[in-house]
């Protein structure tokens, strides 16, 4: 046991002494690698903060009340300040008014043109003129059987007005003279299937003389303090082929007053109309009365009334509506409108030959009751240049008429007429623009159906209706003017009853001016450019390329 311990205790003394022999040697320098998985963040648990400048909160306020007055006094500097010089307006260049023209012209078909005016410079007093139009066509044509026919049209004009200015008023009277002259160059059937004896093939034509006269006094005070009015005397003669005489007498009175924002007004018409040798030579005398109530503000304005029409031939009196209702969304350059109105129209012999030239020289037409027109759209102004309107319309009519053969005719030259009922939805638009009297261009367009009671379809009458005017002035003495007309396909019917359809009329018209000077100008004019066989009626082709040269001189 005593062996065991001092073996012990010898290697205990052994190992102390080693290891203090290990710590006397110098430590050898150690490299150490340090990888930070994530940035250290304190959080702080709880926190007390001392604040540095201390707050008092007094319990007395004190309110502060005193007068005061500020005394200013002018200081007189040395500086003067320099005169404007005074603006010029000019105003709106004046062209030059000549005392008188004449215009002469030729083309093909053996046609001329002829004008002559005569006016009035510029004066306050007073102003007139008077003059002549004459255009006439003797050439031929070949019509649909491939024959060449003759094709012979006189339009003569003679024509004066004259005007008399008072300090709020005028007097005007008008005189006008006009000859029409047309053969029935058209025919239904065809020569193969009829024989006609020679006594009776003559040359037959429609023509039509025509005398109108009238005088109206009218005023323009633009105060609201008087009402303003218009009334006017007419009176129409006519005279036709096979002695037939309409005459007309009219009387139409015209008022309107405006107040703060109100107006009323009326209109009153009485007309006498006598006819001779027509079927209906019972002389008529019909009275309109269309009085209205208006009010308007700063963006809208709208009119209350009614048109009404007095028959004495029938002893009927027809009422129709007449609102109109105009809103103004952005100073005139958006106007949403909406107009519902009707009308009672007469169809007197002038009115139906100035439509189609080749009706029956003997045909009389009774009056269209145009029960009820709806009309709503909008319009207005993109630009200074560029104006719109466009609308969609609803009329209901009643004793329509339409163009059809005249079956008592051994030919089928003329046109008589069928009545039925009818509806029409129509939408429309215009675009125009202007700019300046460089260039000018108007565009219209109307796409229409119709409904129809009886009648297989509205003949003669298009679905889609398109114009288009442009002017520009290509230089200072060289103007080119075009006019564009489309009419859409047509149905007819035929002189045995079945139906037919017109192709759509394409009528393209081109014209230049040029002003070689002030006094010497030259123009020539091409009408139907494309050459197209086309047909406004039935059996009644125009033209093809037609081309007018001419000159117009100035006094």
């Amino acid at each position: 046991m005593k062996i065991y311990t001092k073996s012990l205790i010898s290697i205990l003394f052994v190992a102390a002494i080693y290891t203090s022999a290990q710590a006397q040697e110098p430590k050898k320098e150690q490299t150490k690698e340090v990888v930070v998985e994530k940035e250290y963040e304190p959080v702080v648990r709880e926190a007390e903060r001392i604040t540095l400048l201390p707050e008092f909160e007094d319990t007395a306020k004190v309110q502060i009340d005193f007068d005061y007055n500020i005394r200013s006094s002018a200081m007189y500097g040395k500086f003067a300040p320099r005169a404007i010089k005074p603006a010029k307006l000019m105003g709106e260049p004046i062209y030059p008014i000549e005392h008188a023209y004449i215009l002469l012209g030729v083309g093909n078909y053996l046609s001329g043109i002829g004008q002559v005016r005569v006016n009035s410079l510029r004066n306050q007093e007073h102003q007139w003129f008077a003059g002549a139009d004459f255009f006439g066509s003797f050439g031929k044509i070949k019509d649909q059987w491939n024959r060449d026919v003759k094709l012979n049209s006189t339009d003569t004009e003679i024509l004066a007005n004259g005007k008399k200015f008072f300090k709020r008023s005028a007097l005007e009277g008008n005189i006008q003279f006009n000859n029409n002259r047309c053969n029935y160059y058209g025919q239904a059937i065809s020569p193969t299937e009829i024989t006609i004896p020679d006594s009776l093939l003559t040359d037959d034509y429609q023509s039509v003389t025509r005398f109108n006269a009238d005088i109206s006094l009218y005023s323009f005070d633009r105060s609201s303090k008087k009402a303003n009015f218009t009334t006017t005397l007419t009176f129409n003669h006519l005279q036709a082929k096979n002695d037939v005489v309409e005459d007309k007498f009219g009387l139409n009175v015209y008022v309107d007053k405006y107040y703060d924002k109100q107006f009323l007004g009326m209109e009153a018409k009485f007309k006498y109309i006598n006819n001779e040798n027509l079927p209906d030579t019972i002389s008529n005398f019909f009275i309109d009365f269309n009085p209205w109530l208006g009010l308007f503000g700063k963006t809208w304005r709208i009119q209350v009334g009614a048109n009404s029409t007095y028959n004495e031939h029938i002893t009927k009196y027809y009422l129709y509506p007449n609102v109109k209702l105009h809103y103004n969304i952005a100073a005139f350059f958006l106007v949403p409108y909406v107009e519902v109105t009707g009308n009672y129209q007469l169809n007197t012999f002038e009115r139906m030959v100035d439509e189609n030239f080749f009706i029956n020289p003997r045909l009389s037409v009774e009056p269209t009751n145009n029960k009820l027109i709806v009309n709503g759209g909008i319009r207005g102004m993109v630009s200074s240049r560029l104006g719109f309107n466009a609308n969609a319309t609803y009329q209901k009519t009643a004793n329509q008429y339409f163009y059809v053969p005249d079956t008592s005719d051994l030919r089928g030259r003329f046109f008589t007429v069928e009545y039925d009922n009818m509806s029409i939805f129509s939408v429309g638009g215009e675009l125009s623009w202007k700019q300046s009297d460089q260039l000018n261009i108007i565009l219209r367009g109307q796409y229409s159906t119709y409904t129809l009671d009886s009648l297989a379809a509205p003949w003669h009458l298009p679905r889609i209706v398109a114009d288009l005017t442009v002017r520009y002035r290509l230089i200072e003495k060289l103007t080119l003017s075009s006019d564009l007309f489309y009419r859409g396909e047509r149905t007819v019917k035929k002189v045995d009853g079945t139906q037919g359809v017109l192709d759509p009329l394409v009528d393209l018209n081109i014209m230049a001016e040029y002003q070689l000077n002030r006094i010497f100008g030259f123009f020539i004019k091409g009408c139907n450019i494309l050459n197209r066989r086309q047909y406004v009626y039935d059996n009644y082709q125009m033209h093809r390329l037609h081309v007018l040269a001419g000159a117009k001189i100035l006094f």
